[in-house]
């Protein structure tokens, strides 16, 4: 079972809230800096499947190219690299495990993109179920954190040393999420639970029909 999972680390750095201060760090220190301090990040980097985008952002197109460099760079150590692998197993005549993904849309820290990139690197699209936190905060109003992304840990937060507890609706899509990978694991692999059984008749998980390849915010 893999939660939110995504690659490759460089796409992750450039989309992420949690982590995007990392890759603007690493190109500041470049000589000459290739973001200049105080200039926001901005590299107008294209998505799989979407409209053509013009490159009106000066220096977007440097910022992309040395991007891209890093990204080759540390293909060997990258999870995409590993990714068909969970098809099959490495062991003679020993078959590979089921696998269950789940993923949250509008994810903050770990970016929609980079999710979908390594579950289609996997071939894996049809064991995936979604959170659509987006139709959950817009049924349940300001009952939600911003970021879905810690929805299989009860949307618990810890900040400055402090547990922020969730409230009781995040609480509940967070067990429905957690009641699936129990029954995942009791069935061996072989069944995986709709979530929203236990939602009191509303409907915040899917297997979709496409991954996302957008942020979704």
């Amino acid at each position: 079972m893999l939660n939110v999972g995504g690659g490759s680390v460089v796409d992750i750095a450039r989309w992420s809230d949690t982590y995007q201060s990392i890759a603007i760090q690493f190109l500041n220190s470049q000589m000459p800096p290739l973001l200049a301090p105080g200039t926001i990040f901005k590299d107008t980097y294209p998505f799989r499947d979407q409209p053509v985008k013009i490159n009106d952002v000066s220096g977007a197109r440097d910022v992309q190219n040395f991007l891209e460099l890093l990204e080759w760079l540390q293909n060997q150590g990258d999870p995409i690299a590993f990714a068909t692998h969970l098809q099959r197993s490495t062991l003679p005549g020993v078959q590979a495990k089921s696998v269950l993904w789940q993923i949250a849309r509008a994810d903050r820290t770990m970016p929609n993109p980079a999710s979908s990139n390594l579950i289609l690197t996997a071939g894996m699209a049809n064991r995936t179920w979604m959170y659509r936190h987006d139709l959950a905060s817009a049924a349940l109003g300001g009952q939600l954190p911003q970021d879905p992304h810690a929805f299989l840990a009860l949307f618990l937060g810890l900040d400055g040393g402090t547990l922020s507890l969730p409230s009781l609706v995040g609480l509940a899509i967070g067990l429905a999420a957690q009641n699936q990978v129990a029954g995942f694991f009791a069935s061996d692999g072989k069944n995986i639970p709709d979530p929203n059984q236990t939602l009191f008749g509303f409907r915040f998980f899917e297997a979709p029909a496409a991954l996302p390849e957008d942020l979704g915010y």
